[in-house]
Formats: structure tokens, sequence, C-alpha cells
């Protein structure tokens, strides 16, 4: 296992109910196919104990390149959505949920940053802004 990079996703500040800073972090690992399981079991293990929120979603996308385009990559940073709308987009997409909490981090901080990951400096910008 390597982990590559780690980029942080500002999502919708307009959003009621959200983080502090109201970001999602997306982690890029490369891992062999055998020890994919295993990485997986210990980031979500560290991420549920170290979190400050009981409401963390870890998403998890495998694969080289991001999933197809989603209206969801837009609708993340501009519109307050709904936690059944964001895990029925994530199943279209392939994208699944290894947390255990099953809560609203699973809106824009998981998914949002799953369709953000590689998306360059704009990720870390509010939607349409140029850094």
């Amino acid at each position: 296992m390597e982990y590559l990079n780690m980029r942080l996703i500002q999502l919708n500040p307009k959003v009621p109910n959200k983080t502090t800073n109201c970001v999602g972090s997306a982690l890029n690992f490369a891992v062999r196919p055998d020890k994919i399981d295993e990485l997986l079991i210990y980031v979500r293990d560290f991420i549920q104990k170290n979190a400050v929120s009981d409401d963390t979603g870890i998403a998890v996308y495998r694969g080289i390149d991001l999933p197809e385009e989603s209206a969801y990559k837009t609708k993340v940073k501009t519109e307050v959505l709904n936690q059944q709308e964001c895990e029925a987009e994530a199943k279209r997409l392939g994208i699944t949920y290894i947390d255990t909490c099953a809560g609203k981090g699973r809106i824009g901080g998981a998914l949002g940053a799953v369709l953000w990951a590689n998306a360059g400096i704009e990720a870390a910008g509010l939607y349409g802004e140029h850094l």
C-alpha cells in the first residue's frame, strides 16, 4: 500500500447542518488488489475512532479513473441534498460506503470527496470560484 495524496473538498457552505469548515477529504492510495480490504478496514477504523463527528461518512471508489461525470459533482457544492439521493447516486457510480454510522456525512462529505478527488484547485474553492 502507498498513500499518494489528500485533497480537501470545499462543499456548499449554505447547508444548514454541516461540518465546521464545510469540507470533505479525499485520500488516494495505490494498493495491491490482495490488500484492498485490509486497507479499507484500517481506514474505516482509524477515521471512526479519531473523527470529531459521529456522522462521518466514508465513501470508496476503486479504480484509477474516477466515476463518470455526475450532476452531483456540482450539486454537492451548490445545493442542499438529502442522504437517500446521494446514496442512490453513489450506488449508480459504483461508489460504496464503508462507514458504520450511515449518517449525514454521506451526503456531501463522502460523495463530494470522491467526485472532486482529482479535480485540481477547483476542488478547494466554492463552486465557480477561481483560485
